[in-house]
């Protein structure tokens, strides 16, 4: 709760030191009031750390070399439980598409064990902006080669909303997102 009545106390001082009233900052304020109570709806039975690095080398104007690697620690922060790696292409075909080839290694906690997967997979993506809001979409279809398992294709679909390029002093971008996951099962 200090930590939406800190969001709040900043949001206000803001507006009150820019001296600005318009229906615009008032969907900001709105924003960051909301977003605290969902971050926190889920509770702190299993807190954990999520991290992500994500980096581009562009190879010419419209083809980069993408490389990412995420880790996250559960279990109250003590164990890693998730570990990927994924490198790979990226070709923009235009201002608002891009395509990717990837390779991604995983390694995950299930139980007592650590369970290994191999991920080739293609995306293409698209991405809008209007105004502060900045939307993606993305599709992904992967081919899972797990252990002690068959082989499965799954499709990823995710879309985002981001606002604004960046708060405080640490550039801070409010997003939401979502995932859908199918896995293409044998009959």
């Amino acid at each position: 709760m200090k930590i939406t009545n800190f969001i709040f106390n900043w949001i206000v001082k803001e507006i009150m030191e820019q001296k600005i009233i318009s229906i615009k900052y008032n969907a900001q304020i709105l924003f960051f009031i909301i977003i605290p109570g969902i971050l926190f709806s889920q509770g702190f039975d299993d807190t954990q750390l999520w991290h992500a690095e994500k980096f581009e080398k562009p190879i010419n104007d419209k083809t980069s070399l993408a490389l990412e690697q995420d880790f996250r620690i559960g279990e109250n922060m003590t164990n890693l439980v998730y570990f990927h790696a994924d490198f790979g292409i990226k070709r923009i075909i235009n201002k608002t598409f891009s395509f990717n080839l990837n390779f991604r290694e995983v390694f995950e906690q299930k139980g007592p064990e650590l369970t290994r997967e191999h991920r080739p997979h293609g995306q293409i993506a698209w991405k809008r902006e209007l105004g502060p809001l900045a939307i993606s979409s993305r599709a992904r279809l992967e081919y899972r080669i797990r252990q002690d398992k068959d082989p499965v294709f799954r499709n990823r679909d995710m879309l985002s909303l981001k606002y604004g390029k960046g708060f405080t002093p640490l550039m801070l971008v409010p997003y939401v997102a979502n995932e859908i996951f199918y896995d293409f099962k044998k009959s």
